[in-house]
């Protein structure tokens, strides 16, 4: 029951394709509280958003015309300034950015899913990067060359320019940088969005 992650609810079965079942998707749901998540794990119909997409570009071309007009205007507009030589550059300047997921698919009409088991994981926090990283004896993921830790279990560490040690720590990440420390509990590493609301809130945008 994975907080951190995008979901996908299954609706209809469409058949079978290449020894795949394939379904109708009913809807996209962004992160759930722990919960909801739970819901979704017992119901058997909701699955991880992996955000691997396949289309023919003709018809990711139409679902941009149909469901982002400005944004297919903007691609129509770097084509041509591609054909003529022109720079692309002020054009992407000015897109208004929205991610596929928000943009077109919780939207599109005919959207089907494939459920996979691939091992997939979204890399997409600390304690996924634990999770996928090479860990000792005692679970701990250490990542730079001068790196010490003692009776500790479960860390993640990475420092890539200083000496780090740590001591009796247990589910911790550790992210030193050269211009800030980063210290959180594993099971809290989604919450790293709250430090930039606090940057961005106090004019720290050179951190960002």
């Amino acid at each position: 029951p994975e907080t951190g992650y995008g979901y996908v609810e299954r609706a209809e079965p469409l058949g079978e394709f290449n020894g795949c079942a394939a379904y109708r998707v009913n809807r996209f749901l962004e992160k759930p509280n722990l919960e909801t998540a739970q819901r979704f794990l017992a119901s058997g119909t909701y699955y991880w958003n992996s955000g691997i997409f396949i289309w023919q570009l003709s018809t990711l071309m139409e679902a941009f015309s149909r469901y982002l007009p400005e944004f297919y205007q903007n691609l129509v507009e770097m084509e041509q300034a591609v054909q003529s030589g022109q720079p692309i550059e002020p054009i992407w300047q000015g897109i208004n950015p929205v991610s596929i997921d928000v943009g077109i698919m919780e939207r599109a009409e005919k959207v089907a899913m494939i459920p996979v088991d691939i091992g997939w994981n979204d890399v997409g926090s600390w304690a996924a990067t634990h999770q996928v990283g090479q860990s000792d004896e005692n679970d701990n993921v250490l990542v730079g060359k001068d790196i010490h830790v003692f009776d500790s279990r479960g860390l993640l560490v990475e420092s890539d320019h200083r000496l780090v040690a740590a001591i009796g720590l247990e589910d911790v990440v550790i992210v030193d940088t050269p211009d800030a420390l980063l210290v959180c509990a594993r099971d809290k590493t989604q919450d790293v969005k709250k430090i930039v609301t606090w940057l961005q809130d106090n004019n720290r945008t050179e951190l960002l």
